[in-house]
């Protein structure tokens, strides 16, 4: 097996240290690289002790609105829990086709599953009824829902459903 060499001496267990610092002396070398282990070892903890965790009872996602945070919003419907919780939703889509220029601009919303109706329709679904509101975003509402929903979905799903 051929050698390995590091600094003009054959790289081993015992001297890997050696392309450290040539010029540092021995001890040296090794009380750094102490400490540059000591160190990535303290960033790696860290990094794992910093995540973001969501405050209890709020949605780990932007894209989901839980039913506690509609009873926080003192919303009376599921129209006015979107407009003060996630405002975007509302937004709209802009062109969603070269082809069709009458093509939804706005996302359908769809109850329990069902197709329920333009985004407007939102105005007739009780706060107090609903246990969760989603955005499906172009691509997960055409695979999800079918190609009709080129400006996505808001999935309204209630406590009944």
């Amino acid at each position: 097996m051929p050698s390995v060499y590091l600094a003009g001496r054959e790289a081993g267990p015992h001297n890997v240290d050696v392309c450290l610092h040539p010029f540092l002396p021995g001890p040296m070398r090794r009380s750094v690289i102490r400490r540059l282990a000591l160190s990535a070892m303290v960033l790696l903890a860290g990094a794992g002790a910093c995540t973001h965790a969501p405050p209890p009872n709020e949605s780990p996602s932007s894209d989901v609105i839980l039913a506690d945070e509609i009873e926080r919003s003192h919303a009376v419907n599921a129209y006015e829990a979107v407009a003060k919780l996630r405002r975007n939703f509302l937004s709209d889509r802009g062109p969603t086709s070269i082809v069709d220029e009458s093509a939804p601009r706005m996302p359908n919303v769809y109850v329990d599953g069902m197709q329920y109706g333009p985004l407007n329709s939102l105005h007739t679904i009780p706060a107090q009824d609903i246990a969760s509101i989603r955005l499906y975003r172009a691509a997960e509402a055409q695979y999800k829902y079918g190609g009709d929903n080129r400006a996505g979905v808001i999935e309204v799903t209630t406590k009944k459903g």
